[in-house]
């Protein structure tokens, strides 16, 4: 496991709050912005920034910026939202929303394990609100907002067993999260998700009351949530 250093935050992103990849399903996530240190994008960002130029035809300047102490995923997001808008003002003809659905493409061909959660967080970037999202559905507004910090990143390998109670279990868990507004809900919720963490992924199960594993890219980012 990788430990982070803390800092102040900044920028405003989305950000995992309750999830857990499991291999070909389509389970939900639940998503909110936070606030993060502005820092260096991601190597991805330029691969992000070459494949955007072929399916425009356009070749745009962009130096978008990045986030430290974030999750990877809202760091990628971050930055491949501002190339989007970036391109839209070197005269690309599209919408926000056209060239999202130009990004997930993208996303999948990058990220391909992770293309469901990146879209739950560009779709938040987008509308800037807290959502339940599963793929296919139309995303559910949540009323459930943290300030969240990164605290670890751990590499994720493959899950450890999958079947049909798993799946529905973690699915069932992100929606208990979305509904839940007491502070002792939320908390019970987190602790029971970072059981499932470690029973799937052989991830150590945080001590401390409102850090949990959060879904990243190619692997988790272990976060602490407060009000």
């Amino acid at each position: 496991m990788v430990t982070l250093p803390q800092n102040s935050n900044s920028l405003k992103a989305p950000v995992v709050v309750s999830g857990i990849p499991i291999p070909d399903t389509r389970n939900p996530v639940v998503t909110q912005i936070s606030s993060f240190q502005a820092g260096t994008p991601l190597n991805k960002v330029s691969e992000f920034i070459k494949m955007m130029e072929e399916a425009t035809g356009f070749s745009c300047r962009s130096e978008p910026k990045g986030l430290s102490y974030s999750p990877f995923a809202t760091s990628y997001v971050f930055s491949t939202h501002e190339v989007i808008e970036d391109f839209i003002k070197c005269g690309v003809p599209a919408t926000i929303g056209e060239m999202n659905e130009i990004a997930y493409e993208i996303d999948e061909l990058l990220f391909p394990e992770d293309k469901d959660m990146l879209k739950a967080l560009r779709l938040t970037m987008q509308t800037g609100s807290p959502i339940l999202f599963r793929e296919g559905d139309e995303p559910v507004p949540v009323n459930n907002v943290f300030s969240i910090r990164q605290i670890a990143f751990q590499p994720r390998g493959k899950p450890n067993f999958v079947d049909n109670s798993l799946v529905h279990l973690v699915g069932i868990t992100a929606i208990e999260v979305g509904r839940s507004l007491t502070e002792e809900g939320i908390s019970s919720l987190f602790r029971f998700e970072n059981g499932i963490w470690s029973a799937v992924y052989s991830v150590p199960v945080p001590e401390i009351a409102m850090v949990k594993w959060s879904w990243d890219l190619q692997g988790a980012s272990l976060i602490e949530l407060s009000r």
